[in-house]
C-alpha cells in the first residue's frame, strides 16, 4: 500500500529459514501517544462528524498499544509470531511493526482468517514508484518490478514494510489519509489489516483455480485499472481513491474498513461478526462488485 499513490505487487519463492530479529537501536517512547491538544486538533478539524467516534476509539486503542510496548521486549512478540502462528519476521527491530503485525494475527485467527508466512522490514528504493509505499504484499509467482528493485524475492503471501516510512506517526498517517479521502478507514492498524487481506484474497484465489500459478495470473488481472469510469466512482464513494485503483485494492480496502468497524476499542477483537449481512448492506452493486473480485471473476470492472 502506498501513501496516497499505488500498490506494487511482489513475487516470491519460499524459505525455510529462521531470520534475524535482532533489534537494530529502536527505543519505544511516549513520544508516539497522540495527546490532548491533538485529539481536540483532530476533532475539530474532521470534515465528516460521523468519523469522530471511530478516531476517538482508534486513538484510545493506538495509546494503549503505544503504551503496552514498554511492556513488552521486541523479541517477546516475535516469538510469539512464530510459537502462536508460525510467521517467520525479519523486522529489524522495529517493535511498532512486529506489534501491529500481532494485533492483526490475533484478529484473523478469531475470525478463521490465514495468515501470511513471513513479515519483513526492507528500506524500499528512493524512486518515484517505490519511496511512498507503506508496503508489498508478495502474490505473484513470476518475477515483478518490486523484486528486481530491492534484489531479493520474498516467499509468496508474505508481506514487506518500508522502513524508511516513520511508523511513530501510525495514528496520525492512517487518519490523515481518510480525511484526505485517500483510504477507507483511519483506525491506526488500517496498514496491517489491507496487507493482510491482500494475503487472504491471494489464498483464495490459488484455492479457487488450482494452483499459485493461475490464482497469480488471475490476481494480476484484477491489479488492472479500472476501465468504467462509472466504478471509479462507485468505489472512491465508498472506499476512496486508493481503493479506486483496480479491483485488489477495492477488496483489501473494504475488508479492512469492514474489520477496522467491528473492532472492541479495548481488546482490539471483533465485536461482532465483520462479514455478516454484507449483501444486504450499503450498494447492491457495489456488494456485487466485491463478491466478483474475491471469486476472481474476470469480467469488465
Amino acid at each position: 500500500m502506498r501513501v496516497q499513490s499505488l500498490d506494487n505487487k511482489a513475487s516470491c519463492y519460499h524459505s525455510n529459514m529462521r531470520l534475524n530479529n535482532k533489534p537494530q537501536n529502536f527505543h519505544p517512547s511516549f513520544k508516539s501517544l497522540i495527546s490532548q491538544k491533538q485529539i481536540n486538533e483532530i476533532i475539530k478539524n474532521t470534515k465528516n462528524p460521523q468519523n469522530i467516534r471511530k478516531y476517538l476509539d482508534s486513538i484510545e486503542s493506538y495509546n494503549a498499544f503505544i503504551r503496552g510496548l514498554d511492556r513488552i521486549s521486541f523479541n517477546q512478540i516475535t516469538d510469539q509470531l512464530y510459537q502462536k502462528y508460525g510467521i517467520e519476521t525479519d523486522l529489524k527491530g522495529n517493535k511498532v511493526i512486529a506489534g501491529a503485525n500481532a494485533l492483526v494475527c490475533n484478529i484473523f485467527q478469531k475470525l478463521g482468517l490465514i495468515k501470511p508466512p513471513a513479515l519483513y522490514m526492507r528500506s524500499f528504493p528512493n524512486s518515484q514508484q517505490f519511496s511512498r509505499t507503506y508496503a508489498v504484499t508478495s502474490v505473484h509467482k513470476q518475477m515483478t518490478d518490486f523484486d528486481i528493485a530491492m534484489k531479493e524475492r520474498y516467499p509468496l503471501r508474505s508481506v514487506v514494510y518500508n522502513s524508511n516510512i516513520d511508523w511513530d506517526k501510525l495514528q496520525l498517517m492512517a487518519i490523515s489519509e481518510k480525511e484526505a479521502g485517500h483510504s477507507s478507514t483511519g483506525h491506526f492498524l488500517h496498514v496491517f489489516l489491507h496487507e493482510f487481506f491482500h494475503n487472504v484474497h491471494a489464498d483464495n484465489l490459488y484455492k479457487r483455480f488450482g494452483s499459485e500459478a493461475r490464482g497469480s495470473d488471475v490476481f494480476a488481472y484484477l491489479q488492472r485499472k479500472y476501465s468504467k469510469q462509472a466504478n471509479i466512482e462507485l468505489v472512491k464513494k465508498e472506499t476512496g481513491r486508493y481503493g479506486s485503483t483496480n479491483p485488489a485494492e477495492t477488496f483489501a480496502d473494504e475488508m479492512s474498513e469492514r474489520i477496522a468497524d467491528s473492532l472492541n476499542p479495548r481488546t482490539l477483537l471483533p465485536d461482532k461478526n465483520p462479514f455478516a449481512f454484507m449483501e444486504f448492506e450499503g450498494r447492491i452493486d457495489f456488494n456485487q462488485m466485491i463478491d466478483d473480485i474475491w471469486q476472481g471473476k474476470k469480467r469488465k470492472y
